[in-house]
């Protein structure tokens, strides 16, 4: 296998095409190994990451033009850092997918794009299922405590606030937190 080492990167060509691994990445010394090996099917293995999340979604994540999708709608920004990150340290990559699909789901394209920053800036946790872990800061009453005037009730029992857009329409502002 053909190969240039850089100052801050290496990059093997296998049957003609070239691929950069930063000295930074996790997979740096297993594909000097591989490279050194010359085994050319271990090295795509470490470096072809994204058909491995493409193989790992069960077809529910795509590849197109060397972008992540999911359906029609690209996954980027800090998601797609974190599924890519997650596997390279081997970490299962279903719940992330899960969290993807179900956040696919969501009409406002502020909350797909924005969502994942809180999740991670707040440190919630994600489960199994793809769904979070969070909590909502309410008054003595178990109302609300900010944004909606106390107009939805979070006791033990209560049902669900109206949709979102029915409630203000304030808060699809993002300089608000509701």
């Amino acid at each position: 296998m053909k190969f240039i080492l850089g100052g801050d990167s290496l990059v093997a060509f296998v049957k003609g095409k070239p691929y950069h691994v930063n000295r930074t990445a996790k997979i740096f010394n297993a594909a000097i190994s591989a490279v050194n090996a010359d085994d050319e099917d271990s090295f795509l293995e470490l470096v072809n990451t994204k058909e491995k999340i493409v193989e790992k979604s069960n077809g529910k994540v795509q590849l197109k033009d060397g972008v992540l999708y999911y359906g029609d709608r690209m996954i980027t920004g800090l998601v797609s850092s974190r599924i890519f990150e997650m596997m390279e340290v081997g970490l299962s990559i279903e719940p992330m997918i899960k969290f993807v699909e179900n956040l696919m789901q969501n009409p406002s394209k502020r909350a797909v794009d924005e969502l994942f920053g809180f999740i991670d800036a707040c440190d919630l946790p994600i489960t199994e299922d793809g769904h979070f872990l969070a909590y909502k800061r309410v008054r003595s009453d178990y109302k609300d405590g900010h944004c909606c005037s106390g107009s939805c009730g979070y006791h033990s029992g209560a049902k669900e606030c109206p949709a979102m857009e029915k409630i203000s329409a304030g808060c699809g502002n993002s300089k608000r937190n509701c």
